[in-house]
């Protein structure tokens, strides 16, 4: 009984290890930027995945680029990429720019 137990645990945990491994979008960082993004992306239908290497959300923004086709910054990753300061000037700016992220992104992928 407990190896069927324990073959289902396994096979669930794989199923859902396997489905993450496709999106549509990788947003890399957890701070306002890339938390709206992602969730604007979410709402639009498309599979997000969020990643951030701290345990706690934080960031900030100036703006939002494209630096590359398929690779779009927003927040202080975008300013300090163009050679800006990595302080952005107001909280609220930081949802606009990973709004304007998502928008951008939603436009290039399909």
């Amino acid at each position: 009984m407990e190896e069927k137990i324990s073959k289902s645990i396994i096979r669930s945990f794989f199923n859902k290890l396997e489905d993450s491994l496709s999106l549509d979008a990788a947003v890399v960082g957890a701070g306002p930027s890339g938390m709206i993004a992602g969730k604007e992306l979410a709402l639009a239908g498309k599979k997000v995945a969020i990643f951030e290497s701290k345990l706690a959300p934080g960031g900030g923004m100036l703006f939002t680029k494209s630096l590359y086709p398929g690779l779009y910054a927003s927040g202080m990753a975008a300013n300090n990429a163009m050679g800006g300061f990595r302080m952005g000037p107001i909280f609220g700016g930081m949802f606009l720019s990973g709004k304007k992220a998502a928008q951008l992104i939603l436009e290039n992928i399909d």
